[in-house]
């Protein structure tokens, strides 16, 4: 999805999935092909890969803080 966009829903209150589930040539698809459910779990993989980063980098430093 790329860091830009991740950035941004972090400071949203709610995240609405839209897919796109209409078959029109004259329409690429990214992935070769109309898959809705196929998007949705992409779609949620790069959000909970992006929520374990965050936790990743604020662990340790939670951790230190922890023990003192």
């Amino acid at each position: 999805m790329g860091n830009k966009f991740l950035s941004h829903i972090r400071e949203t209150d709610a995240i609405v999935q839209v897919l796109r589930y209409f078959k029109d040539t004259d329409v690429v698809h990214v992935e070769g092909g109309v898959d809705p459910m196929r998007d949705v779990e992409i779609i949620n993989t790069e959000l909970i890969m992006a929520d374990l980063e965050q936790i990743e980098r604020h662990l340790p430093p939670l951790e230190k803080k922890a023990k003192t």
